[in-house]
């Protein structure tokens, strides 16, 4: 698995996250429990769950991953039960991020139930997660 990406904190500006969420914060173990068990599968891509996800890797000091939150946590009250949004706090859970090569955050993978994950690095506009999460519910 080849996901390598450039650790800084990508794109700009800062919002506070309102802790209100049908985000799950997740660790490492949860990670390869619910999303990908990486280290059972090493060298292939095999999706655990049973619907697309939505992955925010973040930490607590990058201003551009408080300033995703609130647009993930919208997306999430509005997907409701269609998609599954989770949290990883790189710094908490640093397999998982070394795994995958994440050096700037946010980086946020859309997950689609037959597919690759669809990384999407830096603060981006909400309707660019949107777009990304419709694509992996069309690939059902």
């Amino acid at each position: 698995m080849a996901f390598a990406v450039s650790v800084s904190c990508a794109g700009s500006g800062a919002a506070k996250d309102s802790g209100k969420s049908a985000v799950t914060m997740i660790s490492d173990a949860d990670f390869r429990t619910k999303i990908y068990d990486y280290v059972k599968n090493p060298n292939k891509w095999v999706f655990a769950g049973t619907k697309p996800a939505v992955v925010d890797f973040f930490a607590d000091w990058c201003g551009p991953c408080r300033q995703i939150g609130p647009y993930l946590q919208a997306l999430a009250a509005e997907y409701g039960d269609r998609v599954a949004f989770y949290k990883i706090n790189i710094d908490d859970n640093q397999q998982t991020a070394s795994f995958f090569g994440i050096t700037s955050i946010p980086m946020v993978f859309v997950i689609p139930v037959n597919g690759d994950p669809v990384p999407i690095l830096g603060a981006q506009p909400k309707d660019n997660y949107k777009a990304a999460i419709e694509n992996a519910l069309k690939s059902k």
